[in-house]
């Protein structure tokens, strides 16, 4: 069994110089100029392709969404579907039938909404002898007009607008 010998700090540095940059063969960092450049050329094919192969994949995920549906959706899955008067909490109304307090706010910005449509006149719309014998047709929605205080006397009431 031979000890090993300290190596004096000078030869270190040497050995240290030599392994960066050895002038007799031309390496740097143990590798020629031909080693670096095949390891340059692979990485560089390597990431290509890799960038292809991504690309090509969003090319085709985005070859199966239709032109005819919107493309990004909200938590609602119909698109133009308005919910008004805008609840407090997710998508639920708390109020006391008895007491019309509880619901006064609803009831006003329905009417607001209702307002603004007074007078636009209205296309292809129903009639009552278009509709089945089970539903009624209330007609045009007045900002007076009973009908919208119905909605919170628990009477079915639904207003739909359509858009295109």
């Amino acid at each position: 069994m031979s000890k090993e010998t300290k190596k004096p700090f000078r030869q270190s540095v040497a050995e240290w110089r030599q392994f960066v940059y050895n002038p007799n063969s031309g390496e740097f960092l143990g590798r020629t100029a031909k080693s670096w450049g095949l390891i340059l050329l692979f990485y560089l094919v390597f990431y290509g392709f890799l960038a292809a192969l991504f690309t090509f994949t969003m090319w085709v995920m985005l070859q199966t969404l239709s032109n005819d549906i919107p493309k990004y959706r909200d938590r609602i899955s119909s698109p133009g579907l308005m919910i008004s008067p805008k609840p407090d909490t997710a998508l639920e109304f708390y109020f006391n039938k008895s007491d019309a307090q509880s619901y006064a706010e609803y009831v006003s910005t329905l009417r607001k909404f209702l307002e603004s449509k007074e007078g636009v006149p209205r296309k292809n719309a129903l009639s009552d002898a278009d509709l089945p014998p089970t539903v009624q047709w209330v007609g045009d929605f007045q900002a007076e007009n009973e009908h919208l205080l119905s909605c919170f006397r628990f009477i079915q009431c639904l207003a739909i607008r359509g858009k295109k």
